[in-house]
């Protein structure tokens, strides 16, 4: 069944997480695989697939990727994008939920490393804003969505970006959009 096969992927995942988190173990599987990435590319390719219990899994390591490497590399490989798609898609819900609140933390933890701040911005600030500003989410949620809001807006490409849809929502806001 399908929740069965989700179920087998999760641990296998997490075998990997484990492997990957001493070093030495790391090194090993790398010199296997070929890949530096080894870690943020199974998470990327697991957070493509369209099932909510590893999307869940998913974010969860991601709001704990422990060096600027990992969580840059997850973003270069396409794991922001989906991130902030699946952020926009929970938003619509009636309420908050557990991937809107995990999809939120791992990108305030990929928001940490600098070098994702100015491509985090581009694909994400508005989604992140509307995030920061949802009353339907949790407080502690709505915090972590404006802690990341502060990290992209340190990157000095970012500041445009910000005064573009601050203004821009404060127009739709008065014209009634």
């Amino acid at each position: 069944s399908a929740s069965a096969a989700a179920g087998l992927v999760v641990c296998c995942a997490e075998m990997l997480h484990l492997l990957c988190s001493k070093s030495s173990y790391e090194n090993e599987i790398q010199s296997y695989v070929k890949d530096k990435m080894v870690f943020a590319t199974t998470l990327t390719l697991l957070i493509q697939r369209d099932l909510v219990q590893l999307q869940l899994y998913v974010t969860k390591c991601v709001a704990s990727l422990a060096s600027d490497k990992e969580r840059r590399s997850f973003v270069v490989l396409g794991g922001g994008k989906k991130l902030i798609q699946i952020l926009r898609k929970e938003l619509l819900r009636t309420h908050g939920t557990q991937l809107c609140e995990n999809s939120i933390n791992a990108l305030f933890n990929l928001s940490v490393c600098k070098s994702n701040r100015s491509h985090l911005c581009r694909i994400g600030l508005k989604t992140i804003l509307r995030a920061a500003r949802n009353r339907k989410l949790k407080k502690y949620a709505r915090q972590c969505a404006g802690q990341t809001l502060h990290n992209l807006r340190l990157h000095p490409r970012n500041l445009s970006a910000f005064y573009k849809v601050e203004l821009q929502m404060k127009t739709d806001q008065a014209f009634g959009k």
